[in-house]
């Protein structure tokens, strides 16, 4: 079956809307809020709601106030065994034994990796103090690998980094073939209304396929949608 590439006008703004959402969204993003309540001792605000509607709301306040997580260390602790997997002696990454020679000395994939990954300096490092917690809170989030800034030579080498988006951030994904998410960090666009120029935070979206990485910011009160940026990475499958 030939995989989806491009999007008519009308299909994107359908998903920006939300009238588009994957057939599992709602219950994705249930569960990840019902282990944020473990896990990081969110207040259950619907759950305690539904099983008092009739509370009085300064007794409601109350309650809300004093709430303790009494389930957060047990999580805490679980992550904690689940931690010592890279401690194991069969813990290890297997990077292919090709070499290229047009890769300078240093700058091959298992240096970038183990010695230069960003921000957390091997991937290692950043899957057991990131990707491991946030896989036992939302399994069913999306880990989108793609490079942070484009180089500024074509002979550069791409940077990619794993960014997680949870549940609560993706629209829809159809496995293998493309993926519509919410960007968090949002965009900003200038508005006119009244006579004055103001900057408002707007909505923000990439949209992945086996070809490309999208990304689509809005632009007006209207939420109209422009294209902003495009990642070629031709892998031709979800990266």
């Amino acid at each position: 079956m030939a995989k989806k590439l491009s999007f008519t006008e009308d299909e994107l703004k359908r998903f920006f809307s939300g009238e588009w959402i994957g057939v599992y969204s709602k219950e994705a993003k249930n569960a990840e809020r019902a282990m944020r309540v473990h896990a990081d001792g969110i207040y259950p605000r619907e759950m305690i709601e539904e099983q008092r509607p009739n509370e009085p709301m300064e007794v409601k306040i109350y309650r809300e106030r004093i709430w303790k997580a009494k389930t957060k260390p047990y999580f805490s602790k679980i992550l904690n065994s689940l931690s010592k997997i890279r401690r194991s002696t069969d813990w290890v990454i297997s990077y292919p034994d090709e070499e290229f020679t047009k890769i300078p000395e240093n700058e091959d994939l298992e240096s970038y990796c183990e010695e230069n990954y960003p921000f957390f300096t091997s991937i290692t490092n950043w899957v057991f103090s990131v990707l491991l917690r946030e896989y036992c809170i939302d399994p069913n989030a999306v880990l989108l690998v793609m490079p942070l800034e484009k180089p500024e030579l074509p002979t550069d080498l791409v940077k990619p980094i794993g960014i997680i988006f949870n549940s609560e951030n993706v629209v829809y994904h159809k496995e293998d073939d493309y993926c519509i998410l919410i960007n968090p960090n949002g965009s900003v666009y200038q508005t006119s209304a009244g006579g004055k120029n103001t900057w408002k935070i707007g909505k923000s979206f990439y949209v992945v396929t086996t070809m490309q990485i999208l990304k689509y910011d809005q632009q007006s009160d209207k939420n109209d949608f422009v294209l902003n940026d495009v990642i070629e990475h031709n892998l031709n499958f979800l990266p």
